[in-house]
């Protein structure tokens, strides 16, 4: 039986298996993406003890990974944050002072992909959040991640206004119950 939970301590072995199985298909595919690296220089232990992932189980098997981080509106709106290059990017995607989502790291399993596993996933833990926008920065060069996000809502900024050629920045604005949101769209 498949579920979304926030994985413990006994979960670190199969996390690794799954990352490793992600690994290899990237470099099998001739793919060098930086959140790879990225995560694998992550202390995983850290990650579990503040709540910031999620994994997709199957039994023991972990077969999707999502790590979140949250950007809290006092945050986002205090004078040090509106100096940042990063407010530059809420801004641009019509930012109305509402809590943040990021995600550095989505997995999942190769022989999971195409299967509609990382769009029921990704869903699953987009619905825990309410009034928030969600924000994440993909590779240029991964099309196949730039695809899914664009399939489950997001659209894509490009660089933005970091003005960053190697990422693409994808957005999804938060928009409240029965209105339309005026940003880019």
């Amino acid at each position: 039986m498949r579920r979304i939970v926030h994985p413990i301590l006994e979960d670190i072995p199969a996390i690794k298996k799954l990352f490793g199985r992600v690994e290899l298909d990237m470099q099998y595919n001739g793919f060098d993406d930086s959140a790879i690296n990225l995560f694998a220089s992550k202390n995983l232990e850290e990650l579990i003890a503040s709540k910031s992932l999620y994994i997709e189980k199957d039994g023991a098997k972990v077969l999707g990974l999502l790590e979140t981080t949250h950007f809290y509106k006092d945050e986002l709106l205090g004078e040090e944050a509106k100096q940042s290059a990063g407010f530059a990017l809420l801004d641009e995607f019509g930012y109305k002072g509402e809590n943040v989502l990021a995600f550095p790291c989505f997995f999942i399993d190769p022989m999971w992909m195409g299967k509609g596993l990382a769009k029921e996933f990704f869903q699953g833990v987009l619905a825990q959040y309410r009034e928030t926008s969600f924000l994440l920065q993909v590779d240029s060069n991964n099309l196949r991640a730039i695809a899914f996000f664009k399939k489950v809502g997001f659209f894509d900024l490009g660089a933005g206004k970091l003005k960053n050629p190697e990422s693409r920045f994808l957005v999804k604005p938060y928009v409240p119950q029965g209105l339309c949101r005026n940003a880019f769209w």
